[in-house]
């Protein structure tokens, strides 16, 4: 018994040594691997993490997803990103299943953060059918902010893609969706055609893997052939370029097996039919140099009759141009392009694209004209130091944007900070009108929270529901929005705002002594409405109450049309002596009819300005009233008080703001008892704060009088306000 215990924990020991030991040498291989890519700085950090994160492991599922993490990295490290973007393909798979935990790693932040970023990504929902792909690979690259983000995530899906059985039949389909629909457009739009074409070769065999088998065996009957006929002409041009001084570039590609599959199918060919199943590009920079480079290659290889084409002289529809050609090279025929660095920029990154020809566009997206810039960064790292392509690939390619979902999967952009009402309007007016709460990500939230990218939102609507509130005026961030809310003010509540409107007037007529007969005028009120561009009194009612027109204007208008007299004001016969009867000098008359304003009441030591009105003779209004702006200037004058005007009294009003506490209007009338002051009237109101405005009306002798009694009231207890 004792001698088999001793065996199975010998087998136990042997095995767990050998798992510690093939860890150390993977790590000397893993190393080796990267090592040419990254200064001394940027691997002394991958050596770093890896051994911090190498000691956490104590299990075989966490050594298998540490090898997984390792293989990715490797994909990774052909982009010659950065050590962070390494580390994280080390930590992210075993962080995404909870087999680490984050907090271990405190000092490794960004490395930390690039990898909540990559499974934030994988929250988004894809398969309903609402979903339009290009929103959805904008929200992608939105939620990611960082490149980095996504490029890790390209090169995860293309490992899983190459290694199936690490996942489920259900993953797997799923992979393959999104790959088709997702991963592999986002890598043609990034220029990372080493992926996409290797994703496109998976999905072909994944979903027809009887015709890839077929095809893959044909075409690999001359593969090695056709791949040292590229690289064989690419050395000989190279050659001839610098023989003849040209400066240029030039690359080869053989096609893979999905893009030829997809090209028979297309064009209805036999392979026999395609010529461009290994190709050979030339970058040169001017005209003349792409036509001296077509004679150099047609000097030195056998053209097939009717293969030139010269799209230079003749361009596409949409603007591609270059000179293609094809040659029999080691009895293969072999495509060469030809073209400037301008027709190579216009092909990769214009109109003529070659994936808005393969997707059947005509223009370019939002997404595809923000990733162009991203895609010159990764192509062009030579041209800039390491800390510059970091800092390009962090910079949020949607600043300013976000992305959400409905609950069924449908994407919505919105601006940075939109709000749940926002989301709503831009779902539908209606939707918006009728809400009365909101769910993000499953929890009732308040409607003024700011969404964030990939929130899945729903709003809760009820057909009780009496409309928004004005207050979502200054929750919204959108102007959609508020052209919603302020559209269903206008039109939707126009009952309302007709008996609201109708209201203000007439106590704006009261209190500015203005008769409304002309209201009941049928002339009179055709001319005022024409005047105004009023279709009805309802209308002219109803945009008072909504607010787009003041009560003011229309009673100024009314009162210049209406109540003007055949003669002027200046040959009035009934005129008082100034000074007598208001204590004003008038600058130029001596003597005229003259009354005081209502709105403003001004009184002696107030800075005033006179208003000759039609009919009324002149009213004195203080200089800053608010009325004054509504007048016709031309009718101003200026005025001043008379040098004595001490034995006058004038009426004044004003608004004390007080709190609801006993005895508080007793202490108030006191004040003016003790002043001597003859209050006329008083008038309280209860505000929706919980206040009260009391309004009083006395008579005063001169502005210093007034400071004197509001100083005095503002000074008692439970007064927050006294407002003239």
């Amino acid at each position: 018994m004792l001698l088999k215990f001793l065996s199975i924990l010998y087998v136990i020991l042997f095995n767990v040594v050998n798992f510690f030991k093939s860890k150390g040498a993977s790590k000397m291989e893993f190393i080796s691997k990267i090592s040419k890519n990254y200064d001394k700085i940027g691997l002394k950090k991958i050596q770093e993490f890896y051994e911090i994160l190498k000691r956490q492991i104590v299990s075989k599922d966490m050594q298998i997803k540490f090898e997984q993490g390792k293989n990715i990295a490797l994909f990774v490290n052909t982009f010659l990103i950065d050590s962070d973007t390494i580390c994280a393909c080390l930590l992210l798979r075993l962080l995404r299943e909870n087999l680490v935990d984050a907090s271990n790693f405190n000092q490794f932040e960004d490395i930390v953060n690039l990898c909540s970023q990559v499974i934030k990504v994988e929250s988004i929902r894809y398969q309903d059918k609402q979903v339009e792909f290009e929103d959805l690979r904008a929200m992608l690259v939105a939620i990611a902010k960082d490149i980095r983000v996504i490029i890790i995530k390209l090169c995860e899906v293309l490992y899983l893609a190459q290694n199936p059985n690490l996942i489920s039949k259900e993953q797997l389909k799923q992979l393959h969706f999104e790959i088709k629909e997702v991963y592999s457009p986002l890598a043609g739009r990034l220029g990372l055609a080493s992926i996409k074409s290797e994703l496109n070769d998976l999905n072909l065999k994944y979903f027809f893997p009887k015709e890839y088998e077929v095809l893959e065996n044909e075409v690999s009957k001359h593969a090695l052939t056709r791949e040292k006929s590229v690289n064989q002409v690419v050395e000989d041009l190279k050659k001839e370029l610098k023989e003849q001084n040209i400066s240029g570039t030039v690359y080869g590609r053989v096609k893979h097996i999905s893009s030829i599959y997809y090209k028979l199918k297309d064009k209805n060919y036999t392979l026999s039919k395609i010529y461009d199943l290994s190709a050979v590009r030339v970058i040169v920079n001017t005209v003349s140099e792409c036509y001296a480079v077509m004679g150099i290659v047609h000097s030195k290889y056998v053209p097939l009759d009717n293969r030139f084409k010269d799209y230079i002289a003749r361009p596409k529809s949409n603007g591609y141009q270059s000179l293609h050609t094809t040659v029999i090279v080691n009895e293969e025929p072999l495509e060469i392009q030809i073209r400037t660095t301008q027709m190579h920029n216009h092909a990769e990154y214009g109109i003529a694209a070659h994936y808005l020809y393969k997707e059947h566009k005509t223009k370019k997206s939002s997404l595809d004209q923000r990733l162009i810039w991203i895609r010159k960064i990764l192509e062009n790292k030579e041209n800039s130091s390491a800390r510059e392509v970091l800092d390009q690939l962090k910079t949020d390619v949607y600043s300013g944007d976000i992305f959400v979902q409905t609950p069924l999967g449908k994407i919505i952009q919105l601006f940075e900070n939109a709000t749940p009402i926002d989301f709503a309007y831009t779902i539908h007016s209606e939707v918006g009108n009728k809400c009365v709460g909101a769910k993000v990500n499953g929890k009732m939230v308040p409607l003024n929270t700011s969404l964030k990218n990939g929130d899945i939102v729903e709003i809760i609507t009820s057909q009780n529901s009496k409309g928004p509130s004005r207050d979502w005026l200054k929750i919204v961030k959108m102007q959609h929005s508020k052209n919603k809310i302020n559209d269903f003010f206008k039109h939707g509540m126009k009952e309302e705002n007709i008996k609201k409107g109708k209201l203000i007037l007439e106590q704006a007529s009261k209190f500015k002594g203005i008769s409304l007969s002309f209201l009941n005028d049928e002339k009179q009120l055709k001319i005022l409405l024409e005047k105004l561009a009023f279709n009805s009194l309802d209308e002219m009612y109803a945009s008072i109450g909504y607010g787009s027109v003041s009560s003011t204007s229309i009673l100024n208008k009314a009162n210049n049309l209406f109540l003007e007299k055949e003669n002027s004001i200046i040959d009035t016969p009934k005129v008082v002596n100034v000074s007598k009867k208001t204590g004003a000098n008038i600058e130029g008359f001596e003597t005229i009819l003259t009354r005081i304003a209502n709105c403003c009441k001004p009184i002696p030591g107030d800075e005033i300005i006179g208003y000759i009105s039609r009919g009324h003779g002149l009213t004195i209004h203080r200089k800053d009233c608010s009325e004054v702006k509504y007048l016709e200037q031309d009718r101003l004058l200026n005025i001043k008080w008379a040098n004595k005007v001490e034995d006058s009294s004038f009426s004044a009003l004003i608004k004390v703001i007080v709190n609801n506490k006993t005895g508080v209007l007793s202490s108030i009338t006191n004040k003016f008892t003790e002043n001597k002051l003859n209050i006329t009237f008083i008038k309280s109101e209860n505000t929706k704060y919980g206040d009260s405005i009391i309004n009083i009306g006395f008579l005063i002798n001169n502005r210093q009088s007034l400071l004197d009694i509001i100083n005095k009231v503002k000074s008692l207890p439970y007064v927050v306000d006294v407002i003239r």
